[in-house]
């Protein structure tokens, strides 16, 4: 696997304190966009295939969870996913 990471968000509810937190921390500078309802600050990169952003909406609550982060499963998932197998079937 050439990338493993494709996205990471993380979810929050006050994004400009959260934006502050970061680009203090980071010494970043976000660029911010809405899709629809969902608001998200991209943490800037100059490798399309390590990114993600902070995300905030009614679906991005921040918990002991964690953030979510989708792994690069190439072009074609058919190939991953007939490798995958039900609970009874394991």
């Amino acid at each position: 696997m050439k990338h493993l990471i494709n996205w990471i968000e993380i979810p929050v509810t006050d994004m400009t304190r959260t934006i502050g937190f970061y680009s203090k921390a980071l010494g970043v500078i976000f660029n911010k966009m809405e899709l629809g309802p969902v608001k998200y600050a991209l943490f800037p990169t100059d490798d399309r295939f390590n990114c993600g952003a902070l995300a905030q909406g009614e679906y991005y609550k921040p918990s002991a969870d964690g953030v979510t982060i989708y792994l690069n499963g190439g072009n074609d998932l058919i190939d991953i996913l007939s490798k995958a197998k039900l609970p009874e079937e394991m």
